[in-house]
Order: C-alpha cells, then structure tokens, then sequence
C-alpha cells in the first residue's frame, strides 16, 4: 500500500472511531430524556384549582416586591443625608453668585448663610450638629 492509502486509512479509521463514540453518546442522551419524559408523563397533573392558587400566589408575591421596592424608594427620598448633600450643591453654586469677592453684595451673603442655616435645622438636629462639627 502506497504511504498516501495507509495515510488515508488512518485518518479513515481515526473519523470511524469518533463517529462511533459520538453515536454511542447520542444514543445515551437519547435514552436518558426518553426515561425523563415517562417521569414527567407520569407525575401528577395539577388540578385547576391548584394552578389558580398557585397563579394568585405568584401575583401576590409580584404585590409584595412592587410595595416593598416604592416602601425602599420613599425612605430614600427621605434620607437626610442626602438632603444635606442637596442643600450644600446649592448653596455652594448659589455662594459663587452672592460672595462679595465674585461681585455679590455681604448683604445677599448673610441672607443665604441664613437660608442655608434654616434649611439645616429643619433636617435631624443630629445630622445637623454633626454637618456644623465637620465644617468648622
């Protein structure tokens, strides 16, 4: 045999072996959904009852997490933290108008240090005190 036959020959059996193995796999897979689908086919079915309660128990969870993700919304809303963030941003873009060394007047100044002050004490006295500790 001519080196190119037996190189042919070889690969020939190499793809022959493989092909086999793949079959052998194939008929596996085959075998095991057929025994999954006789399991499935032999559970129980559920009762229209059963898929109704589960129906409205999935739609009362759904309630849950829409109620539970506007409850999380609102209290972040409300955090003080981020109402003192909110008032410092304004203040300081509102002091780059109204300072005296930027063309404001010491009057415009004073009146919104003192909006600023307000501001802060209608927030948690704490969180407040604690604003006036880091600033000074």
């Amino acid at each position: 045999m001519s080196d190119l036959n037996k190189e042919f020959a070889d690969r020939f059996k190499v793809y022959k072996d493989q092909s086999e193995k793949l079959m052998a796999e194939i008929d596996s897979m085959r075998s095991y959904l057929d025994e999954r689908a006789a399991e499935m086919a032999a559970a129980p079915k559920p009762t229209e009852a059963e898929m109704q309660k589960e129906q409205q128990r999935l739609k009362e969870e759904q309630r849950q997490q829409r109620k539970e993700k506007r409850e999380k919304k609102r209290r972040e809303k409300h955090r003080p933290e981020l109402a003192l963030g909110i008032i410092n941003s304004g203040y300081r873009q509102t002091a780059k108008k109204q300072h005296p060394d930027l063309g404001g007047t010491a009057e415009g100044m004073h009146e919104l240090q003192e909006v600023k002050e307000l501001l802060i004490a209608g927030i948690d006295d704490s969180l407040a005190s604690s604003f006036r500790r880091k600033r000074r």
